[in-house]
């Protein structure tokens, strides 16, 4: 089962949370406070930020834009479309929506 280290205040980690809501993805919600920088985190993550996804793999993925793509690669359903959409303009406003929300959270 895919893990996530996350923590619940951090926008980026809830949209990762959403989305694999939305898929039905079973996760392992591990909580960490990324301002502690436990050794454990700056191994996996020297920046300290977080979402970090732990596919089945045991592969870090890291950062916000990384996780969205491992998870519609990885758990689109067939019945959805996906929540990246395939024409390039709505793609575009969405990527714009998620950069602006990034920046006014930092």
């Amino acid at each position: 089962m895919p893990t996530l280290l996350h923590h619940p205040l951090d926008p980026s980690s809830r949209i990762i949370r959403l989305m694999c809501a939305e898929y039905g993805v079973p996760l392992d919600m591990e909580e960490i406070k990324p301002r502690l920088r436990t050794p454990e985190l700056l191994e996996l993550n020297p920046a300290a930020t977080l979402p970090i996804f732990m596919g089945e793999d045991d592969i870090a993925v890291i950062g916000i834009l990384a996780n969205i793509h491992t998870i519609e690669d990885l758990y689109t359903p067939a019945i959805v479309a996906g929540l990246i959409p395939a024409e390039p303009s709505p793609r575009a406003e969405m990527w714009r929506l998620i950069e602006m929300g990034h920046l006014q959270a930092q």
